[in-house]
């Protein structure tokens, strides 16, 4: 109809009117890849850095219905198209599993590697999980069930500078990829969702799965000769140290236009806001980065004191993932896109 192509037109012309704009990403993949080439190509390092100690971060962003779920959730999550088959057995099809799935198996098979090559002296690896979303700025812990004790938890401070927490967020220890995705398919019952124009089944909060490591790992032999001959070191075992790490996969709800007078506007614009937050910090952070080429600490002001502000604080999520996004941290970012040609503005916005 007539709107449809005034539409389209307009779409046409936003695209004329950036032609010379360049967006640069690390891989580009088509409508065919599937979500294992994509995690081996790049989150594979994340996971791999995390299992080493290093702090890391995944996150999944685009326009509602392009999805950012399927591809970090696989079959966990909450209104996948799947058979009742399927269903009782989501594990069972690696056509069907997420980055999560991924990410979590492989987190396992290289701790393990680890505390086989550490030694048996060392301590076994630990992984606690804790999994809450987002919701309308209050955060709500998945893996209880609704209660006064699970809704809007408070984000507190850690001291020293080192990010932020939510206090009494439920902490479960795992030891395989199967219970960690078993623990995520009934949390995801929890979840806010609707059916909205873009999705029959469309986030409304963002989720943040967090993996806390602990594992033992051999002392880099570049340490010396002092940490080598210290009487506390075995002359038969090689020196060891505890790790501990932090492993984020973040499923961030979809941009979208509001419509004025529809069910979901407060929704929508909680979402929006906290979206536009988090692009500020990464636009300020990334600005910074290039003038000071990583020799400032990104939340620390410069000798000058001229370094514009960066609104850390202004919303929940970016405190929870401040330490992921300016701090020593690997993080990756999934951009969603979806083919409809209605949705040229929203990916072009993306």
């Amino acid at each position: 109809g007539t709107g449809e192509q005034q539409q389209q037109q307009r779409a046409a012309d936003r695209i004329s009117r950036r032609e010379n704009i360049e967006t640069v990403m690390d891989a580009v993949f088509g409508e065919h890849v599937t979500t294992r080439e994509v995690y081996d190509k790049s989150f594979s390092s994340i996971v791999a850095g995390a299992a080493r100690g290093l702090d890391g971060a995944i996150l999944a962003y685009g326009q509602t219905s392009s999805g950012k779920t399927f591809s970090i959730n696989g079959s966990t999550a909450k209104g996948s198209n799947l058979d009742e088959q399927e269903e009782a057995a989501p594990l069972a099809s690696m056509q069907h599993q997420g980055i999560i799935h991924f990410a979590t198996a492989e987190l396992f098979e290289r701790l393990q590697a680890n505390a086989a090559t550490a030694g048996e002296d060392t301590d076994v690896p630990m992984v606690r999980m804790s999994y809450c979303e987002i919701y309308m700025e209050r955060v709500n812990d998945l893996l209880r069930k609704s209660c006064p004790q699970s809704q809007n938890l408070p984000v507190k401070e850690y001291p020293e500078n080192r990010g932020f927490y939510v206090d009494g967020l439920t902490e479960k220890p795992i030891v395989s990829m199967e219970e960690a995705v078993s623990i995520l398919a009934a949390a995801e019952k929890r979840r806010r969702v609707a059916h909205t124009k873009y999705n029959e089944v469309s986030s409304r909060s963002h989720t943040i799965l967090t993996l806390h490591v602990q594992s033992s790992m051999l002392l880099e032999d570049s340490l010396g000769e002092e940490a080598v001959n210290d009487e506390t070191v075995s002359n038969n075992e090689p020196p060891s140290a505890t790790r501990i790490s932090r492993l984020l996969i973040v499923d961030l709800a979809g941009n979208e236009r509001m419509e004025t007078g529809t069910e979901y506007m407060a929704e929508s614009n909680s979402i929006n806001k906290s979206l536009f937050f988090l692009g500020k910090v990464i636009e300020l952070l990334a600005a910074r980065d290039r003038r000071s080429e990583g020799a400032v600490a990104a939340f620390a002001p410069t000798a000058e004191g001229t370094q514009p502000h960066v609104p850390v604080r202004d919303s929940k999520l970016t405190r929870l993932l401040s330490i992921h996004l300016g701090g020593n941290s690997q993080t990756g970012l999934l951009v969603t896109l979806t083919p409809a040609e209605n949705a040229i503005d929203a990916s072009l916005s993306t």
